[in-house]
C-alpha cells in the first residue's frame, strides 16, 4: 500500500513540475508575442514562436493536471486506472516537457515496478 501511496507522491510532484513548465512557457510566448509586435521584419516569425510556446503551455497544462488527479487517487490507494493513465501521460511528458524528464521517466519506472508488485496490485484493485 505504501508503495501505491509514493507512486501518487511522485505524480503530484510531476503534475506541479509541468504546471511549473506550463507557467514558462505561457511567459515566453508572451514576451515573444509581444516583442513581435514591435518588430516589423521579424514580427511573424516570432508570432510563430509565441504560437508554439502557447501549444506547448496547453499540453503541460494537461499533462500536469492529469499527473494531479492521478496521483491524488493513487495517495487515496485506489485507482488501477488512474496509475495506467498516470504513466501513459509520462510518455509526452518525456518529449514535450524538457525539464520534467528525469523524474518523468522515474515516475514512469517506478510506476512499472508497481504495477508489477503483486501487492500493491491486490490494494489497487480494493482486495
Amino acid at each position: 500500500m505504501q508503495r501505491v501511496r509514493n507512486l501518487g507522491l511522485a505524480f503530484v510532484t510531476l503534475g506541479v513540475i509541468e504546471l511549473s513548465w506550463c507557467a514558462f512557457c505561457l511567459f515566453g510566448g508572451a514576451l515573444l508575442t509581444i516583442v513581435g509586435f514591435a518588430d516589423e521584419k521579424m514580427g511573424p516569425l516570432l508570432w510563430l514562436g509565441g504560437g508554439a510556446y502557447g501549444l506547448l503551455a496547453a499540453a503541460a497544462f494537461l499533462m500536469g493536471a492529469v499527473h494531479v488527479g492521478s496521483g491524488a487517487m493513487l495517495r487515496r490507494g485506489s485507482g488501477t486506472i488512474a496509475a495506467v493513465v498516470g504513466m501513459a501521460t509520462c510518455l509526452p511528458s518525456l518529449v514535450l516537457a524538457l525539464y520534467c524528464f528525469p523524474f518523468s521517466l522515474g515516475a514512469l519506472v517506478y510506476g512499472i515496478v508497481v504495477l508489477l508488485d503483486p501487492d500493491a496490485r491486490k490494494a489497487l484493485e480494493g482486495g
